[in-house]
């Protein structure tokens, strides 16, 4: 599965990323870059400045010419063909690791209390511990992701 660096301007990308199951981490600065070349290079950076692109170093990177959200992630996805590989809602939208399914009862204390009465599944991340739920606002990212093209399915 494809890895991302994304840069500060494409926030709003990388956190679609996220959503879509890809490790995507945020480019902050130049010195970070040094302290973890390593990491970096196994990821493709992603940038929309020109300037960015020239000078990044490693092969692995993709000059985003849009600046809305469904035209980037159809851009990328017409260069790697991206999305044949989603694990949707399988990543934190926030730090990036890695959800997994819990109890209700392990969680109830730390609901709001119409989502602890409408909903039974729940995911949270391993790191953070934001819990995650398949509420309406997943409908409507998955909607909006079929009307730019990519079929996915919800259930509720």
């Amino acid at each position: 599965m494809k890895k991302f660096l994304a840069d500060g301007m494409l926030r709003g990308l990388l956190r679609w990323l996220r959503f879509l199951g890809f490790d995507t981490l945020e480019y902050q600065s130049p010195e970070k870059e040094d302290k973890e070349t390593d990491t970096y290079r196994q990821r493709y950076f992603l940038t929309t400045s020109p300037t960015h692109f020239r000078n990044w170093k490693e092969d692995k990177k993709i000059l985003i010419p849009f600046e809305k959200i469904p035209d980037q992630l159809n851009y990328l996805n017409r260069k790697l063909n991206i999305f044949v590989h989603i694990k949707f809602l399988s990543r934190c939208s926030i730090c990036n690791e890695a959800i997994i399914s819990v109890k209700k009862e392990n969680i109830i204390d730390e609901l709001p209390e119409n989502i602890a009465r409408n909903f039974d599944q729940f995911y949270q991340c391993l790191n953070c511990k934001r819990i995650y739920w398949q509420g309406g606002h997943v409908k409507r990212m998955v909607d909006k992701l079929n009307r730019m093209g990519f079929s996915l399915s919800f259930k509720q």
